[in-house]
């Protein structure tokens, strides 16, 4: 089976982005919420948490999750205080 150009551009590019340490999703989920917090505050990533942004930007699957969970966090912090 033969790529087409843009497969091939997208294969070369997600190999680029690759890291000598990566983390695989379950434990890129195990910390999004934490990542998750300090995204929403505004607070510089710590060095343990880089490791989730990276793999964010090369899965689409945990992507989406850490959209859904700011979305969410977002939804509950606009509610007033009961």
């Amino acid at each position: 089976m033969a790529l087409t150009q843009q497969q091939a551009r997208s294969l070369v590019d997600l190999i680029a982005a690759t890291r000598d340490e990566e983390i695989d999703c379950g434990t890129c989920l195990s910390e999004l919420a934490v990542f998750a917090e300090q995204h929403i505050e505004g607070k510089p990533v710590d060095q343990a948490r880089e490791a989730v942004r990276a793999h964010l930007a090369i899965c689409g699957e945990c992507d989406e999750e850490f959209e859904h969970l700011l979305a969410a966090i977002e939804a509950i912090s606009d509610q007033p205080a009961s």
